[in-house]
């Protein structure tokens, strides 16, 4: 019987992490000034593209006097890029490689493009995902990429969306190009930081979908919940449930909050006792919410 400390031991080896000084030291709190003077403009500029698309990004309806969403944007630590990286592959080798009878592929395979079954390219399928998905956003929830379709593989749920993960990869793709400019390959390396920027531009196109389909959700959210105040401020059981509907829609953005309708239904009888003596009936909302957005 294997050693369980060998097997984690080269699990944990197995985990994405950056190996060029430049892209370390750039991810890393505090002064850049010493990266600027030594790191290549255009590296600075990939990085910079792919870094913003990297970062996290969180929106919620105006309240009842406001007039703007807000958006909560976030720097992620690198120990969390490392983790979306992880986790892209993993996606990868639960879709495309699986739909291509191809064995699963390592991040560092990916990184220097094997060829897979009938010579196609990892990476350029790898993006193809990303871009196929930009198309059809119902492989991965409603909003965020679903935890429940693909487990999370790293610790809390990071709220990534599709763009993230394609930024992420590619950070992972220029630490690869930067590790090959001593390399005789010239070619190779051109093509590498070419990947990177494909990589960064199809982010930017994945967040922007992103962004202007939660502009449409929360703003069509914040005028169904003031017409719904108006049509039940006389009715103090229908006001309970358009309280409850708010929670189940930060529960479909979040999915991995309650595992299925009866935890959601008890937790909102903790909240409201009194109002909510019935968990069948939470339950069948739940049932009608979820029928109403398929």
């Amino acid at each position: 019987m294997q050693n369980p400390t060998v097997r984690s031991k080269r699990k944990a080896r197995d985990k994405f992490s950056f190996k060029s000084e430049i892209i370390t030291r750039y991810l890393t709190p505090g002064p850049k000034e010493d990266v600027y003077d030594w790191c290549p403009s255009y590296v600075l500029d990939l990085f910079g593209e792919l870094r913003e698309q990297a970062r996290g990004m969180d929106f919620y309806p105006p309240q009842e006097d406001a007039e703007d969403i807000h958006i909560s944007m976030f720097d992620r630590p690198t120990i969390e890029i490392c983790e979306l990286v992880d986790w892209t592959v993993s996606i990868f080798n639960r879709t495309v490689a699986k739909e291509l009878r191809n064995r699963a592929l390592s991040v560092q395979e990916i990184l220097r493009d094997e060829s897979m079954r009938e010579d196609w390219s990892s990476r350029d399928l790898l993006r193809s995902m990303f871009e196929g998905w930009g198309e059809d956003g119902d492989e991965w929830g409603t909003d965020y990429v679903s935890t429940e379709i693909f487990p999370f593989i790293g610790g809390e749920d990071p709220l990534a969306t599709p763009g993230n993960l394609c930024a992420a990869f590619g950070l992972a793709i220029l630490d690869h190009a930067l590790l090959l400019r001593s390399a005789p390959d010239g070619d190779n390396v051109i093509k590498t930081y070419g990947a990177a920027w494909h990589f960064a531009l199809t982010a930017r196109s994945l967040n922007r979908q992103h962004m202007g389909y939660q502009f449409d959700l929360k703003a069509h959210s914040a005028r169904m919940s003031k017409a719904a105040a108006k049509r039940y401020s006389k009715d103090p059981k229908q006001v309970i449930k358009s309280q409850v509907k708010e929670h189940w829609q930060r529960w479909k953005e979040q999915p991995n909050s309650y595992l299925h309708a009866t935890t959601f239904a008890r937790a909102m009888q903790d909240k409201w006792p009194d109002e909510l003596t019935s968990e069948p009936v939470i339950c069948k909302w739940v049932r009608e919410w979820n029928s109403a957005v398929k």
